[in-house]
């Protein structure tokens, strides 16, 4: 949020414990401003995380735990005309990689799909075991504008990261201590923007953008990175016009991007692979809006983008810890091109507050990760062999949220969302694609004059249909001819609950969510490991809040 300028100290501190992992949280901000000097504010914040393996309604998920730290701070100098804000944030996480999504032979890798859970379950544990990934993210950027009184307003802003991430496999002897993989990266950013509004409804915006990437594998892991050395610059230029009334408004806007890459790695054969590739493209966009009343509002937008391949997609060559599988990219991909149609309607009273969107897309080259039906063996194990691929598609979905007010303590509100996917090539399904969802969920609300500021009261129910838009190629990450006792190709539909509630006693605030109320054993479709495990068992958080 922004900085607290002409602000007094204030703050908050919380803790939290959920029983599904055990785990521990807290957090705490401090800021404000000096009463001697209002246009300078400050901010200071950090968090840690720490939890044990996830449970499912049945059994436990070994080796899940984590470890989380997040530290940050901000200054700020702000004299309405101009002004200049710093800010600096280090993230580090320690994280354990499911015990079963790393198998060492055929049998075992046959054996967890057919029987859909691990064959080898212990007991709970906060120790984060090899395979895991430990990754660290600083950031640092500063950020100034200049308002004029007459040509518009300017900001510009540098940002620095630096990624460091080490992913440790089960290896022979004690190689389990080093890193199989030791990657950094490191990003510069500048953007530069202009904007400018004119006469009674016109607005303008210009702006520019530089980002410089580069890539380098620590030699000494004794392993094949899964991405080789490479530096990226991209580079961004765009301009929106705005026009707005009391009843329509309008937008267009045209960008243009340029990205080069330059990649050069050893495979794990030793042989050299990479090289220069460069992507271009312009985009544009139109929108238009229309108040009817002051209770209903349409908009409709047409816009064309595009997307570069990521380097990960074209030359991917390696071990993917964190999903357990091998994964092979495409040096010849071609950008992503689509143009998108959305229409929405939104609608708002009293006691209703609806807002529906519908839209339909066409892309291009639409890239995807998809299984080859083969397998890869490396000294950590057997893995499933994913290729990225790219094919045309046509998208189209319904997204609905709608909330009534009851009463004015007691409100009901509903969600809902579908995705239609169809690569149109060869008139099959993409994989990962959404299934359908259905929320439910009552809440009771009410304010207090005495001790208890406010009490609140919740009901939710989640529906997840099946996902029955598939191909079993694109499914499936061996022959399907393994098959054997696995009956459903994608997880059948489940229904979750969960009840809520929450105080304000003063100046704090205390909250309970009991998430999986039933302890439902069920699997979801996105979860890259549902072919032999389920997702989290019950979950009861405790949350408490004091601002000051």
């Amino acid at each position: 949020g922004n900085l607290p300028y002409h602000g007094s100290l204030s703050g908050s501190v919380s803790s939290g414990y959920e029983t599904n992992g055990g785990k521990f949280l807290g957090s705490a901000k401090v800021q404000g401003s000096l009463p001697s000097y209002p246009h300078f504010a400050w901010r200071v914040q950090g968090s840690a995380k720490n939890s044990g393996d996830i449970k499912t309604a049945e059994y436990y998920l070994n080796n899940t735990g984590t470890r989380e730290y997040d530290f940050s701070t901000a200054l700020g100098l702000d004299y309405n005309d101009y002004g200049v804000e710093l800010f600096y944030s280090r993230f580090t996480t320690d994280l354990g990689v499911f015990y079963a999504a790393h198998v060492g032979n055929s049998d075992d890798f046959y054996r967890n799909y057919e029987y859909g859970r691990p064959a080898i379950v212990y007991d709970f544990s906060r120790e984060i075991n090899p395979p895991k990934q430990e990754v660290s993210h600083d950031m640092a950027k500063v950020k100034s504008y200049y308002k004029t009184r007459t040509i518009g307003d300017f900001s510009l802003q540098y940002a620095f990261q630096f990624n460091h991430r080490e992913e440790f496999s089960l290896r022979r002897l004690d190689r389990s201590k080093i890193p199989a993989t030791d990657m950094e990266l490191t990003t510069h950013s500048v953007q530069l923007d202009w904007e400018n509004t004119y006469g009674q409804n016109w607005k303008s915006e210009v702006g520019a953008n530089y980002i410089y990437q580069e890539n380098y594998n620590n030699p000494g892991t004794k392993a094949v990175p899964v991405i080789p050395n490479f530096a990226s610059e991209i580079f961004g230029l765009y301009a929106i016009q705005k026009y707005t009334t009391p009843k329509w408004s309008a937008e267009t806007g045209i960008r243009y991007d340029y990205k080069d890459m330059d990649a050069s790695g050893f495979d794990m054969y030793g042989t050299l692979y990479g090289g220069r590739r460069d992507f271009g493209n312009f985009t544009y966009n139109v929108g238009v809006a229309y108040q009817f009343s002051s209770d209903l509002y349409v908009k409709s937008n047409v816009g064309m983008a595009w997307r570069a391949p990521q380097v990960n997609e074209l030359y991917s060559n390696g071990l993917h810890h964190g999903a357990g599988k091998f994964e092979l990219g495409d040096s010849n991909l071609k950008s992503e091109r689509g143009l998108k149609w959305i229409n929405s309607v939104h609608f708002h009273n009293e006691r209703w507050n609806i807002q529906t969107d519908f839209y339909l897309q066409k892309i291009n080259d639409y890239i995807y990760n998809a299984p080859t039906q083969e397998t890869r063996t490396l000294f950590s194990g057997i893995y499933p062999v994913y290729a990225y691929q790219q094919a045309n598609a046509l998208f189209s979905g319904i997204d609905a949220d709608i909330r009534y007010k009851i009463t004015p303590e007691f409100s009901y509100h509903t969600q809902t969302s579908f995705v239609w996917a169809k690569n149109t090539d060869n008139d099959t399904y993409f994989p990962y694609i959404p299934a359908p969802y259905w929320v439910n969920e009552l809440t009771w609300d009410k304010g207090f004059n005495g001790l208890f500021k406010s009490v609140s009261l919740g009901i939710q129910h989640r529906y997840t249909a099946q996902q029955n838009r598939y191909t079993i190629t694109n499914e499936l990450p061996f022959d399907p001819h393994y098959l054997k006792g696995i009956k459903e190709i994608t997880p059948p539909s489940y229904h979750l609950f969960q009840v809520s509630a929450g105080t304000n006693i003063k100046n704090i605030q205390l909250y309970a969510v009991v998430d999986n109320v039933f302890n439902t054993l069920y699997k979801d479709y996105n979860n890259r490991f549902r072919f032999f495990a389920h997702d989290m068992g019950r979950n009861i958080q405790l949350r408490a809040i004091y601002k000051f």
